[in-house]
């Protein structure tokens, strides 16, 4: 990824795409990259539930004021990549002189239920959602576009709810038993146990956050990969490298399941399952 050029656009460029770019900087560290807004004036204030959530999540603090399209065209960043928030955004874009090449993260081949929607205007946990959308979207875009593919298949299960683990745990017992795959537990938050043990699962623990610095544990056939302790901000590590690098250890050899963390509770909506499988080639959101 070194001196790839990026640029994000939203509409009003105060918390999609300045929190995108944020997670662009966090993730991709070598690449430049810079946002705008198709429909705001220059310095407006950019929305400041977005810039706290960036904070919380572990990214250096957001811009404080919008950028417009034109002031955007006439500086001097060549973007090699320009990716639109949505559909409209990226039509908006169509006779902008800006030559490279264009993705949006509601492209039709993204999974429905990760398309994000602009956010202005939602309660907090669902704002959180979709910059989990966001993110999650924006990093798949990137890697396919830079043409970064597993080496092995990644699936990812993801329970619709609390109430729903059991049976996305089975659902994903039964397909990785199918293909021979390695199971890892994302739900980093609260690290499943006895839904495991009922599966005949032996949890392997270790601390996913020192995935860059050591020998990763190898793993047996009635194994699963598991978070040593509860995380309660996970969002900071999913954001990271060492999240795709443990996962991409275990693809080398072989499929990879994912079970990741319930897309609700019964507070509040959580974002961490968006964030955990932004690589995977394939994901299923059980309901009991």
């Amino acid at each position: 990824m070194c001196g790839v050029r990026i640029a994000v656009a939203c509409r009003q460029n105060k918390a999609r795409s300045p929190f995108a770019e944020l997670v662009i900087r966090h993730h991709f560290p070598e690449s430049l990259v810079t946002s705008f807004g198709t429909e705001v004036t220059d310095g407006e204030e950019t929305s400041d539930f977005a810039a706290l959530t960036a904070q919380r999540w572990g990214l250096s603090p957001m811009k404080e004021r919008t950028t417009s399209i034109e002031k955007f065209i006439h500086g001097r960043f060549s973007p090699e990549l320009l990716i639109a928030a949505d559909q409209l955004v990226l039509d908006a874009l169509n006779d902008a002189p800006i030559p490279c090449e264009r993705r949006s993260l509601t492209d039709e081949l993204i999974h429905p239920e990760l398309r994000p929607s602009d956010p202005d205007g939602m309660e907090e946990s669902h704002f959180e959602r979709e910059l989990a959308k966001v993110s999650n979207t924006l990093m798949r875009t990137i890697y396919e576009w830079k043409g970064v593919k597993n080496k092995n298949q990644i699936l990812a299960f993801i329970p619709r709810g609390t109430t729903d683990i059991s049976q996305t745990i089975a659902h994903a017992v039964f397909e990785a038993n199918a293909i021979g795959a390695t199971i890892i537990d994302g739900d980093c938050r609260a690290p499943h146990d006895i839904d495991l043990q009922e599966q005949n699962l032996m949890p392997v623990d270790f601390d996913y956050t020192l995935s860059m610095q050591g020998t990763l544990p190898k793993l047996k056939e009635n194994q699963v990969l598991r978070h040593c302790r509860e995380l309660d901000k996970p969002e900071k590590y999913f954001l990271s490298q060492s999240w795709k690098r443990l996962v991409d250890f275990y693809a080398k050899s072989r499929s990879v399941v994912i079970i990741t963390s319930p897309r609700r509770s019964k507070s509040r909506t959580l974002p961490d399952s968006f964030l955990s499988s932004y690589f995977a080639d394939s994901i299923s959101v059980i309901s009991s």
